[in-house]
């Protein structure tokens, strides 16, 4: 289920409220198309604000890629902070950078200060940040697709939904070898903001996955028991 383009659609919640069901794409780079896509992002969230009651976000299929630009768009939800926690094979833990007032700027020591990219459509939303958000995960949500689905894992008002992930959520480098070949190594473990890691995949708080229930019904039978979308 690999999704290519971030898409946007109303999802009746109740008899009274609306949701706003947001697929989100994997993103590859810092150019002009990381930028465009975090803008995007950012957008479909920020203009459903005065509609919505809360948000399902579609994670499923994918697969990796740079998690700054989707960071940065889901900023209103997540609000600002240190993001990108790992814990290396020495128990270093450490968030590699901050969200800021729509850009992403580096907190690790190499490149500390660095502001690696910056969307120009940001605005402050302070009420986005306590918005319900539901989450939709599969065996193909991975990587950085992951790390999304930690920088919401243990965000008030928030509750996964799907099948467990596909179990990659680590931080690598890559080595050139002397005749050219490039090694990729595992160097950390992606952390949530709770300190946990997790090797074997995340598994949602709600598995529908074998269950024959549409995750996209759990979530919003979730969101109708929330206060704000009673």
């Amino acid at each position: 289920m690999k999704r290519a383009e971030i898409e946007a659609h109303t999802l009746a919640v109740g008899s009274n409220h609306d949701a706003e069901l947001i697929t989100v794409p994997s993103v590859s780079g810092f150019g002009e198309k990381a930028i465009a896509y975090a803008s995007r992002l950012f957008g479909a969230v920020a203009d459903a604000g005065p509609r919505t009651c809360g948000y399902v976000l579609d994670l499923r299929g994918n697969m990796g890629g740079n998690v700054w630009p989707i960071l940065l768009g889901l900023s209103g939800l997540l609000g600002d902070g240190p993001q990108g926690r790992s814990e290396d094979a020495d128990g270093l833990i450490e968030d590699y950078a901050t969200l800021k007032e729509g850009s992403a700027v580096v907190l690790a020591e190499q490149g500390r200060g660095l502001t690696m990219m910056t969307i120009d459509n940001w605005r402050p939303i302070p009420s986005l940040a306590a918005s319900p958000v539901a989450i939709l995960l599969d065996d193909a949500t991975a990587s950085s697709g992951e790390g999304v689905a930690l920088a919401f894992a243990g965000r008030t008002s928030t509750r996964t939904f799907g099948a467990r992930t596909y179990g990659v959520a680590s931080s690598n480098e890559g080595y050139a070898l002397a005749d050219g070949t490039n090694v990729v190594v595992t160097t950390a473990m992606m952390m949530d903001r709770n300190g946990r890691t997790y090797p074997e995949g995340i598994e949602p708080d709600h598995v529908t996955e074998g269950e024959g229930e549409d995750p996209v019904d759990a979530a919003r039978t979730w969101l109708a028991l929330q206060p704000v979308c009673k």
